[in-house]
């Protein structure tokens, strides 16, 4: 009998087995880098996200102490405004207060609840 004669190709992988598992050795290489990559961009996002609730957090005091910083500042004015009222109150619950001596032009300002109720009606979303 004669012996059948090897292909090409059977010759090649008979004489080099590496070569058979090459395709194995790429697929794992892909998805390492594949899940490098995924793990890359999960890191970039959760330090965006990390990044962004800081700055919010900073945002969130800021406004938190301007409103504080705010009441009082209301409260000193209706202190002040209480202290100017005349004797027996004004009818609408405003005060006029004189001009200042240093402005003898200078028009009488009303003043009073008003603004500052509307202010705290506005904020409070009404």
């Amino acid at each position: 009998m004669t012996e059948k004669k090897p292909t090409l190709l059977q010759q090649a992988v008979r004489q080099a087995p590496w070569r058979a598992q090459t395709p194995t050795t790429a697929i794992l290489a892909l998805v390492v880098v594949v899940t490098v990559i995924i793990g890359a961009l999960y890191l970039a996002q959760a330090t965006t996200t990390a990044t962004t609730g800081r700055a919010l957090e900073y945002l969130e005091s800021t406004r938190d102490f301007l409103q504080r910083a705010n009441e009082e500042t209301s409260a000193e004015i209706a202190s002040k405004i209480h202290s100017v009222a005349p004797p027996g109150g004004t009818a609408g619950g405003t005060a006029v207060a004189p001009p200042a001596a240093a402005e003898p032009d200078a028009e009488p300002v009303a003043l009073g609840r008003q603004p500052l109720a509307a202010w705290r009606r506005r904020a409070a979303g009404e």
